[in-house]
């Protein structure tokens, strides 16, 4: 049995650019290799399009009435894509673009791209094989990483932060109340910062990683898993530091990592220690 394609009004020759604005409904962007063009396939009714120089403009307002629009549009490889995501589902898949967003509800995932920027996120964030950096800012939502290549920078307020095979030189997550939870390989000249209230914080370390870092806290406990060793101990101005190191430490005993929490529970723990990846949420 032949199944015939898919219908698909091809709307632009090189398209640069899908812009997004989503109140309802699924939009589902779809990098091909072979593709030259671009494609929609569109089911529901409340959705909208055009083209405006180099990019595609898609519109799924919001409002009462109105069905579940859904939009699958399948670009060519490196096609970048912007917008608001504000109550949709938006799925970029295989574009190896960049996606730059303001997301202030609904769900976001990435899969296959060069760099995430997401601003004003309350909404779910999902990414995984990003080759470049990711940078996610007023995250109330969750934020879901794996396997990113470039810094990650998350500033938020409640949001669980999970991030999984991180390879960037940069970590840096600002919470109050989510849990952080890192697991990655350390650049031997990075920079990893986490600071939160009270929510708890884990932080995988590679076996073999020689690693010197700081826990700065108030009223919170710290837990060093099997292969690190606290070095000092020492309280300042109410606040308890506490060193700690692999075996062997190493020699400069610069403080590359650094995690200051108040009521939360710490633990420093090798990455075979942490749940499967399933559970990380």
């Amino acid at each position: 049995m032949i199944v015939p394609p898919v219908p698909c009004d091809t709307v632009l020759a090189t398209p640069a650019h899908v812009v997004v604005t989503a109140g309802v409904g699924t939009v589902r962007i779809a990098g091909e290799r072979a593709r030259t063009d671009a494609c929609l396939v569109v089911q529901g009714v409340g959705s909208r399009w055009r083209v405006a120089g180099d990019s595609l403009v898609l519109v799924l307002p919001g409002g009462s009435g109105r069905g579940a629009p859904s939009v699958t549009v399948r670009v060519p490889i490196g096609v970048a894509v912007r917008g608001i995501v504000a109550g949709a589902v938006l799925a970029v898949e295989g574009t190896r673009g960049v996606v730059a967003l303001d997301a202030p509800a609904g769900r976001v995932t990435v899969r296959e791209a060069r760099e995430v920027i997401v601003e004003g996120a309350a909404a779910r964030i999902d990414a995984w094989h990003v080759a470049g950096g990711v940078r996610v800012r007023s995250a109330t939502g969750p934020v879901a990483l794996d396997d990113v290549g470039g810094d990650v920078t998350i500033e938020g307020g409640s949001g669980d932060v999970v991030v999984r095979r991180a390879r960037g030189a940069t970590f840096v997550a600002r919470t109050t109340s989510g849990r952080v939870r890192w697991q990655g390989v350390l650049d031997h000249v990075g920079r990893y910062e986490i600071r939160t209230i009270t929510g708890p914080v884990d932080l995988a370390v590679a076996p073999g990683d020689a690693v010197a870092g700081v826990v700065e806290q108030t009223r919170s406990a710290l837990d060093l898993g099997a292969g690190l060793v606290a070095s000092s101990r020492s309280v300042t101005r109410g606040r308890v530091v506490v060193s700690w190191a692999t075996e062997p430490a190493p020699a400069t005993g610069a403080a590359r990592i650094v995690v200051q929490t108040v009521t939360a529970p710490v633990r420093i723990v090798r990455a075979a220690d942490l749940p499967p990846p399933g559970r990380l949420r």
